[in-house]
C-alpha cells in the first residue's frame, strides 16, 4: 500500500507535493501484524491513513502490532502523533506495541 499525498493539497498548494508518499507492507508473525514502513513518516495524511489501518486491524480481531521502522529516515510531529494515537487504540483494545529497528535521528 502506498499512501500519497491527497490531490486536494496539492490542488490547494498548486504545486506536486515531492517525496510525501509512504509505503505500508504488512505481514503476519505469530499473535503480531506487522507494518513495515517505508519513507518519511510525515504529513497529517499519513498519519491519519496509518491510524485507520490500526482500527480496521483492530475490528478484524488482531490487537498486538509491530511498526518496523528500519526504512523510515525522518519522523515529523505527525508521525509522532501517529505512533502516540496507535499506541493508545492498541491499548484501549488490550493489546501490545512495539516500535523495531528505530533509527537514531528518528
Amino acid at each position: 500500500m502506498h499512501i500519497q499525498a491527497p490531490a486536494s493539497y496539492e490542488l490547494a498548494t498548486q504545486a506536486p507535493v515531492p517525496h510525501t508518499g509512504v509505503d505500508l507492507h504488512f505481514r503476519h508473525h505469530g499473535s503480531f501484524i506487522v507494518f513495515e514502513l517505508s519513507g518519511p513518516l510525515t504529513f497529517r495524511w499519513v498519519a491519519d491513513e496509518i491510524c485507520s489501518e490500526v482500527r480496521h486491524m483492530i475490528k478484524g480481531g488482531r490487537r498486538n502490532l509491530v511498526i518496523d521502522l528500519a526504512q523510515v529516515p525522518f519522523v515529523d510531529s505527525s508521525g509522532i502523533g501517529a505512533l502516540a494515537a496507535t499506541l493508545n487504540l492498541i491499548k484501549a483494545a488490550g493489546g501490545k506495541l512495539v516500535l523495531l529497528s528505530t533509527q537514531r535521528r528518528v
